[in-house]
């Protein structure tokens, strides 16, 4: 069983190629809103947000040589506090 029909389960059994529309939009949104706002909140679940790594050094374990890392964006993920209780909880 594939992750659509999970959800097409979950929701009375809808058609799961609309949940495949569904997902991907969603999907196309998030990517859409860090790129032109840095962050998302999705209700009732957490908030992506964008995250710039400054440039910093590091050193490489094989040879000892200390070389300098660019600067780079990463997505981080902060869960809302329902989600957090809702995984602390789980029994």
């Amino acid at each position: 069983m594939t992750f659509f029909d999970k959800v097409s389960a979950k929701g009375n059994y809808l058609d799961p190629s609309v949940v495949t529309d569904v997902y991907y939009a969603l999907i196309r949104l998030i990517l859409e809103e860090l790129r032109t706002k840095g962050s998302i909140e999705m209700p009732e679940f957490g908030k992506f947000r964008v995250h710039e790594h400054k440039a910093r050094r590091s050193t490489n374990v094989n040879t000892g040589e200390v070389i300098m890392l660019d600067a780079i964006n990463i997505v981080k993920f902060e869960p809302c506090k329902k989600l957090k209780y809702y995984i602390k909880n789980k029994k």
